[in-house]
């Protein structure tokens, strides 16, 4: 795993610094590691330039990020692409309009579009950030493992919509009409961060299968 943050050139030297950024890392490797998932940090990096700062991206019909309108955007993420699939880049950002947003790889994309298969953060959501309640971290844990249509594991609970405010809401129930509770503590859910704390079994199973599946599969 490679961490990359865009910073403004007056920036002082702790904005998003190489600490933070391990610190992200390490925030990520604790929440995966009960789940068999072994993750180490191959390297960060801190580019100061103004014109990449803003999170930017073009998306297809089906919300799916297939390029950025910033040509400065695109030749940073070109230009920071090593390895393969199973490497995965995940981008810092000054501004973004949201925490964060993933694109994932295809196994339908060409290997010359494989600047694409990225996680973006907005710096805010870093440990210690700016953003309140979401300040510890775990945006990135949710976005590297990002569903947006419905997780298709059958022991999490249902839940007609998605925890906001940065709270933890106990005994929230969206779906009253179903058996359990709606899935605050869970890492897919946007409750706050300190409500976040674990995946279930069958994400666990699903994770695995999809990494074996698509990750280690392509190219």
């Amino acid at each position: 795993m490679y961490l990359h943050a865009a910073v403004p050139t007056n920036a002082s030297d702790d904005y998003i610094s190489d600490a933070a950024l391990q610190q992200q890392f390490s925030v990520i490797q604790a929440a995966y590691a009960p789940h068999d998932i072994q993750l180490s940090l191959a390297g960060t990096s801190r580019t100061m330039q103004d014109n990449i700062t803003t999170y930017a991206a073009t998306e297809n019909e089906n919300s799916i990020v297939i390029g950025t309108p910033n040509p400065a955007l695109e030749s940073w993420w070109r230009s920071k692409r090593t390895g393969d699939h199973t490497t995965l880049h995940i981008f810092v950002y000054a501004s973004m309009p949201f925490l964060g947003q993933a694109s994932f790889p295809d196994p339908a994309r060409p290997k010359s579009e494989s600047w694409l298969d990225a996680v973006h953060i907005n710096a805010a959501g870093l440990p210690g950030g700016s953003q309140q309640g979401y300040d510890l971290g775990r945006t990135a844990v949710h976005e590297c493992d990002n569903e947006d249509t419905g997780d298709f594991v059958a022991d999490t609970p249902r839940q007609k919509d998605a925890t906001s405010g940065g709270g933890c809401p106990e005994g929230k129930d969206s779906c009253p009409g179903v058996p359990g509770l709606d899935n605050i503590h869970n890492y897919m859910d946007y409750s706050g961060d300190a409500c976040k704390v674990m995946f279930t079994p069958g994400q666990e199973v699903r994770m695995h299968n999809l990494y074996n599946s698509v990750r280690a599969a392509s190219w």
